[in-house]
């Protein structure tokens, strides 16, 4: 539902962030490193990505953790989705400023500058309450005020997200489990410090069963294929 809008945002075109959103899903990514990712990073002919860093407030920094910075393997539906994002983002060069991307980031703003944290949140709650991905807000009570003012959590819209945005990141996680990705596997792809972290936050749902780089694309077009039956 989710990923259907973002890929036919407008006039059956995607989201000119659509790929952003893809690359959370299928390979787990960080905010901050989904932000400072550059085309340098990607290898479409070796469907590879390679982590280097991130951003944050900004600025490019070293990864969270010693093995953050890793090399993820791409489906090659996820390589056909990045190819377009290429294709749209010159698109958006050619109308734009010289200056525009100088970075040669993978995703940027409209402006050309590093996607905003903050604003690339607010869009993503956004993409939400289109698809009904929201629930009333407790604190107005779906008024959208508190104490004769615009309710701190709602922000005036009467509902809240039901997942987070770094609730993409576990959505890969679960998935991935859920088609056979091993442990070591998962935590090497997810740059946790140790398998330990892995086992403490997703341990629960392991049923200790492998597959390969492709297991939660299979997955996904399964569940796809039932639900058109």
């Amino acid at each position: 539902m989710f990923l259907n809008l973002v890929d036919n945002y407008h006039k059956g075109r995607p989201h000119r962030l659509a790929a952003l959103y893809h690359l959370a899903i299928f390979c787990g990514l960080r905010q901050g490193e989904l932000i400072g990712l550059r085309w340098a990073d990607v290898d479409l002919e070796r469907r590879e990505l390679r982590v280097t860093g991130q951003i944050q407030r900004g600025k490019r920094q070293r990864g969270k953790t010693r093995k953050a910075h890793r090399t993820i393997p791409l489906t090659s539906r996820m390589v056909s989705i990045l190819r377009i994002h290429r294709e749209n983002q010159r698109q958006e060069r050619s109308v734009s400023h010289a200056e525009w991307n100088a970075a040669e980031l993978l995703f940027c703003s409209g402006e050309g500058t590093p996607v905003d944290g903050n604003n690339l949140y607010r869009q993503y709650i956004t993409l939400l309450r289109q698809v009904g991905l929201t629930e009333p807000c407790r604190t107005c009570r779906a008024t959208g005020t508190h104490k004769n003012a615009e309710c701190p959590t709602c922000h005036g819209h009467t509902s809240i997200a039901l997942f987070r945005f770094h609730d993409l990141r576990h959505t890969y996680a679960a998935l991935g489990i859920a088609a056979g990705v091993d442990i070591a596997t998962l935590s090497r792809r997810m740059g946790h410090e140790s398998i330990n972290t892995t086992a403490d936050k997703y341990g629960h749902l392991y049923r200790g069963h492998a597959d390969d780089a492709q297991a939660i694309e299979r997955l996904l077009k399964r569940e796809a294929d039932h639900a058109e039956q």
